[in-house]
């Protein structure tokens, strides 16, 4: 039997089924091997203790991450990928990652298939910079992308498309399924009832509360909204973060203190599943992220900005017209006309829509997908 290495700095918690599907879906062919420290640098970020997951799943060996900055050194990691005798060896495609500079060599020179699980370029980058990531990029034998979008700006720096493998990302599909399939349209009056005190439609936003996420754009365009169409459509922030207090002060300063609710962090999947399944749009004014693919598969369209460079590989959920649509980045204006014409479709065409979000979801932004795409990649058909 083959082995299959992933290496990695850690594990966030929601990369949890997709990993487990990987065990499960490869258990014929290849033995899965972990390498990743348990700790993340970021305080509250979740991630998957090893040994509890690995149990009866899978082996696993920690390593030390050792961050200078940006830039990470993982001890252990060349003298794991020196003794462990793995065929293939999947590498998170991070090129500050320093120690993995070495271990691809190495592990090429061993004689070791390598990929590189990664986001790849987003076009946003300055010469020097893309030039440093390709560079990267190109000491592995294929790439694991999660859109279309890097995949052809990749393309263009002249790496071979036979090399370049699209697995889009994933939350934790099985689960999401089912609570959806669980709801009833009859729930959702008694929902908005009880975050707003009225049966009003509302936006939602889930997320970190930072400066990248641009919520003064959507309070901004809700006020103009309320005023120009005579609604009272409302805005629900789940999350908490570094902005949060002055989003806070900007909602009473501007007396949107009505229309804007801060619901806080949340973690419970059952209650964002309710959260999100009685929205009728979420909006992500900056890049959007998993916060697509967690909206979309609870059947509420999604609303963020247009500009590919700027944007979380995610956005490519998006159809415009069907499950969602895109604003001119830092428009206000244009994200009022987008907001009115969305929330008039969904609240008249509710089943159409959410069938339009469920969609793409069921089809590529799952676990079961990536896991099929990535066994075709390692076992040499896509190389």
């Amino acid at each position: 039997m083959k082995k299959l290495t992933i290496v990695y700095h850690y594990f966030a918690h929601y990369r949890e089924p997709v990993l487990r599907e990987l065990c499960q879906s490869l258990s014929a062919d290849f033995e899965l091997e972990l390498l990743a420290d348990e700790v993340a640098e970021i305080p509250a970020l979740k991630t998957i203790p090893l040994r509890t997951f690995c149990s009866g799943l899978c082996s696993y060996s920690k390593l030390k991450n050792r961050w200078l900055g940006p830039w990470l050194w993982q001890s252990g990691l060349l003298r794991a990928i020196w003794h462990n005798n793995a065929d293939v060896v999947i590498f998170l495609g991070q090129f500050n990652f320093l120690s993995t500079w070495l271990a691809v060599v190495l592990a090429r020179m061993m004689g070791k298939k390598t990929y590189f699980w990664s986001h790849g370029v987003y076009g946003n980058e300055g010469r020097f910079k893309k030039w440093v990531r390709i560079s990267f990029y190109k000491l592995s034998h294929g790439m694991l992308l999660y859109g279309n979008h890097a995949k052809d700006l990749l393309i263009e720096a002249g790496m071979p498309a036979e090399r370049l493998h699209v697995i889009y990302n994933s939350l934790d599909y099985k689960r999401q399924k089912l609570l959806r399939e669980q709801k009833k349209e009859s729930i959702v009056p008694g929902i908005r009832l009880e975050l707003f005190g009225s049966d009003s439609p509302y936006i939602i936003f889930v997320g970190r509360l930072t400066a990248v996420k641009r919520l003064d754009l959507l309070f901004s365009a809700l006020s103009v909204v309320n005023q120009k169409a005579n609604t009272d459509i409302r805005c629900l922030i789940v999350g908490d973060g570094p902005e949060r207090l002055t989003l806070q002060q900007l909602v009473e300063s501007e007396g949107w203190q009505k229309s804007v609710k801060f619901y806080g962090a949340c973690h419970d999947e059952v209650v964002l599943s309710d959260l999100l399944y009685a929205s009728n749009l979420c909006v992500a004014p900056g890049n959007v992220g998993l916060t697509a693919i967690h909206s979309l598969v609870y059947g509420t369209p999604v609303i963020t900005h247009g500009n590919k460079s700027w944007q979380g590989p995610e956005f490519e959920a998006i159809i415009p017209s069907q499950n969602g649509d895109f604003f001119e980045q830092g428009s206000v204006s244009d994200l009022v006309l987008k907001v009115c014409d969305w929330i008039k479709l969904s609240e008249a065409n509710r089943a159409k829509v959410r069938s339009s979000c469920y969609k793409i979801v069921d089809e590529k932004y799952n676990p079961e997908y990536q896991a099929k795409v990535i066994a075709w990649a390692i076992d040499g058909k896509g190389c």
